[in-house]
């Protein structure tokens, strides 16, 4: 085993020094530890103490605007907020200031840099008006200005953002403008304005001028007018004159003053009616005055009337009416009668009732005495009349009347092909018809007799009795009467006429009673007599009696 030893100093100051080093060094490290330990803390909390104070004006007054940033060495700071030792570089800037900017060093402690004042931040405004503008207003938060007759703006402004208007006498505009720091922002109005004269034929017309047909109008008055400061492009004008109105389009050039002739042009109706003081009205139902009536004034183009008087059919008329020229219109009005009966005849001409017809052709032959349509139609009616009843009378065997009627019926309507086709037929039927009345005539009264006794039983218990006279049956009816109706005997009652008819044509049938009573006034029987009496030839009357 090698046992190392150490030397043995020979110098003893040698062995003190380095018993101290041994014993000193612990030491000195330790009071170095501590030492750079207490350095620490003090640092640490002599930087706890160490930032920036500060606060930020805009020129002297507190700082109204929104935005502001503070940054340090290009980091976000605030006043207070610690900072680090050394150089370091402090930037403020807001978008309505100028950017404020200090290098600084910071050692332990507070910087109080006390108040920091921007300045506001400004700019040119430049605004030109070609031509100059009515008014000109400028609006911004902390700038405002109105200008009359203004031809344009130019000042220095708080950098911000303005709205601009410039109006005109017809026309306005308004623009944004911003504003930017250390520059000029230049803006222009320039309206292309022209001017319009407007002339009319009429001295007394008006006018109303506007953009477009449902706007407000833009100027309004008498004419003749001029109308400067128009912008340029299309326009309505609407011009009236004594209760006349129309509309143009017209166009309004850059620069120029625009010649604009308008004319009202009229024309004339002369309306009259007989009788007079019919009512005219329009198309549109406008009361315009009574016949005889003069219109003037009437714009060219269809005019349409209507004339009414009570008791009149109304009349319908339309004009043309052109410019400078008078339309005349007359007529005679119809009254409401004749209208209504000739409407009625034409209905029952239509369904062959001719009787009527001709009775509603009567009643407006009336109302118009010598009416020509109305005339007219009643020769077709009566004609047709006739031959419609020629037609029945010759379905019962009549064809002598029926001829007679249709002799009637060429009177009325000369060449009627459906009477001259009937005309012969019923012509070669008449001898036949003539045989049946002349032993129809034989056996008429005969025929009579008999039938009137079966209403009269007792009759059967008389003897009949037969007179024959070439007496006309009519005189001897007469004769008759007369003497049945004269007063009786002496001592005779009187003869009462019970029944007297002419049950057929050409006989006559007479009853009659005698009542008789005792002297005490009671009822001694009575008398009856039954006379039937008729032509049975054209020389021969016939008379049978009980």
């Amino acid at each position: 085993m090698l046992i190392m030893e150490s030397p043995n100093p020979s110098d003893p100051s040698e062995n003190w020094l380095c018993y101290w080093r041994r014993v000193l060094r612990p030491l000195a490290w330790w009071f170095l530890f501590v030492l750079v330990l207490y350095g620490i803390r003090l640092h640490q909390r002599l930087m706890a103490g160490t930032y920036l104070s500060f606060r930020v004006t805009v020129e002297g007054k507190p700082n109204p605007y929104a935005g502001e940033r503070i940054r340090l060495d290009g980091k976000n700071y605030e006043s207070g907020q610690l900072v680090s030792l050394g150089q370091h570089q402090l930037t403020i800037s807001n978008p309505k200031t100028e950017t404020y900017t200090q290098k600084l060093f910071v050692w332990y402690g507070v910087h109080d840099l006390g108040k920091i004042s921007l300045k506001r931040s400004q700019g040119v405004l430049q605004i030109i008006c070609d031509p100059p503008a009515a008014r000109l207003q400028i609006q911004g938060p902390e700038f405002s200005t109105q200008l009359t007759g203004a031809n344009g703006f130019n000042a220095t402004v708080p950098t911000d953002n303005y709205r601009v208007s410039a109006t005109y006498t017809h026309w306005n505009d308004q623009m944004d403008v911003g504003v930017p720091a250390n520059a000029t922002a230049s803006r222009e109005f320039a309206p292309r304005f022209g001017a319009l004269d407007i002339t009319c034929n009429q001295s007394s017309a008006t006018f109303e001028l506007r953009r477009k047909e449902n706007e407000s109008a833009i100027e309004s008055g008498p004419l003749p007018v001029v109308i400067p400061g128009l912008p340029a492009g299309n326009y309505r004008l609407h011009l009236a004159y004594h209760g006349h109105e129309k509309t143009e389009s017209v166009i309004v050039k850059f620069g120029t003053t625009n010649q604009i002739k308008t004319e009202f042009a009229f024309g004339t109706a002369a309306l009259e009616t007989r009788p007079a003081g019919a009512a005219v009205h329009d198309r549109a139902g406008r009361y315009l005055g009574q016949t005889p009536l003069t219109l003037p004034e009437l714009q060219p183009g269809s005019w349409t009337f209507q004339l009414k008087l009570a008791g009149y059919e109304p009349v319908m008329t339309t004009l043309e009416i052109a410019a400078d020229e008078t339309q005349s219109f007359r007529t005679n009005l119809v009254s409401v009668g004749y209208t209504g009966a000739m409407r009625a005849a034409r209905g029952y001409m239509k369904t062959a009732d001719y009787d009527r017809a001709l009775s509603a052709l009567g009643d407006a032959l009336l109302a118009k005495p010598s009416d020509a349509a109305a005339s007219e139609l009643q020769l077709e009616a009566s004609g047709q009349a006739a031959i419609q009843k020629a037609r029945a009378l010759a379905n019962t065997g009549n064809y002598i009347e029926a001829g007679t009627l249709l002799t009637a019926a060429l009177l009325a309507l000369p060449g009627n092909a459906e009477a001259l086709e009937l005309q012969p037929e019923y012509k070669k039927h008449e001898p036949e018809q003539l045989e049946r009345i002349r032993l129809e005539r034989l056996s008429r009264v005969r025929n009579l007799f008999d039938a009137l006794m079966v209403q009269a039983p007792a009759s059967a218990l008389f003897e009949t009795r037969e007179i024959k006279t070439a007496k006309p049956a009519k005189d001897i009816q007469v004769a008759l009467n007369n003497a049945l109706q004269s007063d009786p005997p002496a001592g005779q009652p009187p003869v009462k006429i019970v029944r007297y008819t002419s049950p057929k044509p050409e006989t006559f049938y007479i009853e009659t009673v005698q009542e008789f009573s005792t002297v005490l006034a009671t009822s001694a029987g009575k008398r009856c007599c039954y006379i039937v009496g008729g032509q049975t030839k054209d020389d021969e009357t016939q008379i049978l009696f009980k």
